[in-house]
């Protein structure tokens, strides 16, 4: 947590994939609770949608494919 506050203080935008579920969604979260603005991607839209509710709104969620778009 420490490390991520010290991050966030000196750049406060991240991206994030496989923000869907799993390690993702959980530094999604743990850097948006921190401070940063937390542009989120995962491959579906019902993932993110329920990723963008637990973070208050305060995540920019996009759906895509990192392995192919």
């Amino acid at each position: 947590r420490q490390a991520i506050e010290m991050m966030v203080s000196t750049r406060n935008i991240a991206l994030v994939t496989g923000a869907g579920r799993g390690l993702g969604r959980a530094c999604a979260l743990a850097l948006s609770a921190a401070g940063a603005q937390v542009i989120a991607v995962a491959r579906t839209d019902a993932e993110l949608t329920t990723l963008a509710e637990q973070a208050h709104g305060k995540v920019q969620c996009w759906v895509g494919d990192v392995t192919t778009d």
